[in-house]
């Protein structure tokens, strides 16, 4: 194998980033304004993949790059205040029914 072989096979290894670290390349673009282009040059990174990592952040509403612990508890607790808040919508209408009939019987 000639030297040449050998950098296309290193080339071609894909790197692996821990969470923390896309955390904090993503709050360089997303928090402190830096370009995708810049915060990727400065961290030796490829700028499309910081563009995915800022893509999936902000999709997933900041929820990105949580340990997988996290972000199961995140999501039950994202579904337990959503059940929570529709219950309380279902009874806040029925209380201005309530409410509207009391007034009209009051007249």
């Amino acid at each position: 194998m000639t030297s040449g072989d050998q950098q296309t096979k290193d080339a071609k290894k894909r790197r692996s980033f821990s969470l923390e670290f896309k955390q904090e390349a993503v709050e360089l673009v997303v928090k402190k304004g830096y370009s995708v282009l810049k915060a990727a040059k400065s961290l030796d990174l490829n700028a499309s993949t910081l563009n995915g990592w800022v893509k999936e952040y902000k999709f997933l509403n900041g929820k990105a790059f949580l340990d997988p612990k996290d972000f199961a508890s995140k999501v039950r607790e994202e579904k337990n205040l959503k059940a929570e808040n529709q219950r309380l919508k279902m009874e806040n209408a029925i209380l201005k029914k309530a409410a509207a009939f009391f007034a009209k019987e009051s007249m």
